[in-house]
């Protein structure tokens, strides 16, 4: 069993594409053996207010909520797993069925092998339609991916268009996210 602890981020969107990758090229069977591969979900926000606390997996789960949150609430960004401190992180494992969750293994090897494709292959008719999964709507749901193919529709795109937000030069000062934030500094 392989169980992926990353950041709910979309850095950790993209490592968890990267380790089904690894698996892929050189253990594909494994990808289709049920329970084999995990994922161990940590918060990306944690929202306390008197003695109630609640614990946000999706930026859209946690902004749904928030609109509509009463006064008093305090909110804690989760920026990755090095937030969680000692306590939180033994609360996380004595609470595994909220946070351990298998992919479902309903894809079949030729299914896998085409999200892994569109995701990482350099071929062209595969470039083409990774380039049009990122100029389509994301996925607002905000639900996290049940299986491999929901990952790659729905988690993964929000990884590449972040990543062309910050590697890509601004049209108006020529300038990326980090270039400019360290001009501000």
């Amino acid at each position: 069993k392989v169980v992926i602890v990353c950041d709910q981020d979309p850095d950790g969107s993209h490592i968890k594409g990267l380790i089904i990758n690894f698996f892929h090229t050189y253990y594909p069977e494994l990808l289709t053996s049920p329970g084999f591969l995990n994922v161990f979900h940590t918060p990306i926000v944690v929202g306390k207010h008197r003695n109630e606390k609640r614990m946000f997996f999706t930026l859209h789960e946690f902004d749904t909520f928030r609109r509509d949150a009463p006064a008093g609430w305090k909110f804690k960004w989760y920026k990755g797993l090095g937030t969680s401190n000692a306590t939180e992180a033994k609360e996380y494992f004595r609470h595994m069925d909220r946070h351990l969750k298998p992919f479902p293994h309903t894809e079949t090897e030729a299914a896998i092998d085409r999200c892994v494709n569109v995701a990482f292959s350099d071929d062209k008719t595969y470039k083409d339609l990774r380039k049009q999964m990122v100029r389509e709507p994301l996925d607002e749901t905000g639900e996290l991916a049940n299986s491999f193919e929901e990952f790659f529709v729905k988690e993964l795109p929000v990884f590449w268009r972040d990543d062309n937000e910050r590697s890509m030069s601004n049209a108006i000062d020529g300038s990326k996210v980090s270039q400019r934030k360290i001009l501000y500094s």
